[in-house]
């Protein structure tokens, strides 16, 4: 079961990996669908180097779609010098990236490859795919039913942060909108923004952020998706603070290991200290919810796109800049922290400056009057904590002595049965005290210094210990360390090695009938591919097109007639009305069978030209 973490640089990689992370991925230099969290080959080595010594992964996102062979040809040349960097895998959205050739290494199906049916992860398994990271929308028996139809495909699946409201990559609004592609990592978000929800006759059914759906939290089913099949727990953010990666990966580190535990699972040995508490509740994000349409539960925050945060109460009085809360929510806050509140409906913040034991004192108290609904979104000292990053990791190790035909050697097991040894040339002055130096020795090698190990166990029973400076048995302690650290990066590599299978074409009869233009198939490379594999008449990339006017640019299975309970209702059209360029319609289409909304993007302006 692996732990997957997000790293927007090393220095981030590095802290998820110190929390517990199994792997971690990353930007590469170029083509990564975040387009902010670019990362240099030669920072991706550092980081590499740093994991494989907790034998954690490192994947490296190369997965945008790529408009041109030229773009083909350089993104395949980075794949390449991320192989020679050490990277574990490599995250592509394109298939050209397989007809340009890459090296051996695991390639992972991006969620962007939409990987949702049965169908669609057979055929990324007979290609060649080592791992598809599943679509966000799939429920755990859905996610079943592909491991049943499915053979030895690791299947990987979110578990935490921001969810797409559109299936991934199957969105054009951003591209619509204002030409910022989802698909080349640049997208503007216009799901966040305000939106009316209008008949055709021009009655306003609702108002508010209605596409804006809230935040992934499934730390509670981990277990439920470990029987589903799923065994890498992704959790989003590229693109969050270093605070977000301490606190998510903490948590969900200890959720994972409890079931695991549960399960008689007890293989990720390592030990934390200074371990920080984590609270999901103080991390940003949007209201939690565990998928789409399960339950009854809401899955927007119509209020706003941002952080509430936790409810404090209302207040009592206020004068200026100081305001009376209840006794007890005073008592929790402290200087630095943030706190927001509702003003014409519109989400407003400001600073604590100063706490009293009568009263908040504020930064600004504009808009707060008696009977404001005050909400805490940053708890100051909570992430004051989490930006230390003193959380350290050590892998477990025992030492041991051993003494025959008059040679010394220390060896090194690690909890994963690794091995290393050191033979103590040149010891051969005997001890004028040998208990005195018996302690000596074990207490010398328990210590580790700044490296990755816990020495847990020191045996050195029958051995005759010879007489040796601290400074010696530090150094041939760190020796045999060293080499320990060798053997498992090595092991790395032939992990590596091993999952290389070369992914080539393969006809599939379920492929043609389900290609479309929402393949995002849009260079000569991906196209070759697909011919290879049976298809005839390749369909043109919906994201090549100029003007998307009547285009469908959004799927969802998020429904606003199931979110406002309006399923049966207002068969006539309905669209949705920007608030801020009201020119700018989007047209719901229904598919109540499949329990699904689709939008077309319509620019009034531009059909009254």
């Amino acid at each position: 079961m692996e732990l997957l973490a997000p790293a927007q640089n090393t220095d981030f990689g590095k802290i998820a990996i110190n929390c517990g992370a199994d792997a971690v991925y990353i930007g590469g230099p170029g083509f990564s669908a975040r387009s902010n969290a670019h990362n240099s080959v030669a920072d991706i080595a550092v980081l590499t180097e740093y994991a494989h010594r907790y034998l954690a992964k490192v994947y490296v996102a190369v997965n945008t779609i790529l408009l041109n062979d030229t773009e083909v040809m350089n993104a395949a040349r980075t794949v390449r010098n991320l192989y020679d960097a050490g990277a574990d895998g490599v995250i592509i959205q394109d298939f050209g990236l397989i007809e340009a050739g890459l090296p051996p290494m695991p390639v992972i199906a991006s969620t962007q490859m939409h990987n949702h049916s049965v169908a669609s992860v057979q055929f990324l398994e007979k290609v060649g795919f080592h791992r598809a990271i599943l679509a966000r929308e799939l429920h755990p028996n859905e996610i079943a039913a592909i491991r049943s139809g499915t053979e030895k495909i690791e299947l990987e699946a979110f578990v935490h942060g921001a969810l797409c409201v559109s299936y991934s990559g199957r969105c054009y609004l951003s591209t619509a909108v204002g030409g910022r592609s989802a698909n080349r990592g640049e997208c503007a978000q216009p799901c966040r923004k305000r939106y009316s929800l209008k008949s055709q006759s021009g009655n306003t059914l609702a108002d508010g952020h209605l596409l804006s759906v809230k935040d992934l939290c499934r730390i509670d089913m981990l277990d439920t998706l470990i029987d589903a099949g799923v065994s890498s727990f992704k959790i989003e953010g590229r693109l969050k603070n270093a605070a977000y990666v301490a606190n998510v990966v903490t948590a969900y580190r200890l959720a994972l290991d409890a079931v695991l535990k549960k399960r008689g699972d007890e293989s990720h040995m390592d030990n934390y200290e200074n371990p920080i508490a984590p609270d999901l509740s103080k991390t940003f994000h949007r209201g939690y919810v565990d998928g789409f349409a399960i339950g009854a539960q809401t899955m927007v925050n119509m209020s706003s796109p941002k952080m509430t945060g936790e409810r404090l109460g209302k207040v009592l009085s206020v004068s200026r800049n100081r305001i009376v809360l209840p006794k007890s929510v005073m008592e929790t806050l402290n200087a630095g922290d943030g706190i927001c509140f509702y003003e014409n409906r519109l989400l407003r913040g400001t600073r604590v400056q100063k706490t009293e034991p009568s009263a908040v004192i504020l930064r600004d108290g504009a808009g707060i009057s008696k009977g404001t609904e005050i909400y805490r979104n940053l708890d100051y000292q909570f992430v004051a904590r989490l930006e230390k990053h003193d959380t350290v990791r050590r892998s477990p190790v025992q030492l041991q002595l051993t003494q025959r035909d008059g040679t010394i050697t220390l060896l090194a097991v690690d909890a994963n049965g690794f091995t290393a040894a050191n033979t103590l040339n040149g010891l051969i002055e005997p001890a004028d005290n040998a208990e005195r130096m018996k302690a000596t020795w074990h207490r010398q090698l328990r210590k580790c210094g700044d490296m990755e190990f816990t020495v847990t166990d020191v045996q050195m029973d029958d051995v005759d210990v010879p007489f040796a400076p601290v400074s010696r048995i530090n150094e041939i302690r760190r020796e045999v360390l060293l080499k320990l650290r060798s053997v498992r990066e090595s092991n790395m590599v032939s992990i590596r090695r091993q999952a290389a299978i070369p992914c080539t074409p393969t006809t599939f009869t379920a492929l043609a009938s389900g290609l479309d233009g929402y393949c995002n198939i849009d260079n000569s490379y991906a196209r070759r591919f697909f011919e290879k594999c049976g298809v005839k008449d390749v369909p043109v990339a919906v994201e090549t097109q100029n003007n998307y006017t009547d285009v469908k640019v959004m799927t969802s299975r998020y429904c606003l007639k199931r979110e406002l309970g309006l399923c049966g209702q207002h068969t006539d059209e309905l669209h949705l009305e920007d608030a801020d360029a009201p020119h700018i319609h989007l047209v719901l289409h229904f598919d109540c069978d499949k329990c699904e909304m689709s939008l077309t993007y319509e620019d009034t302006i531009q059909n009254n030209h």
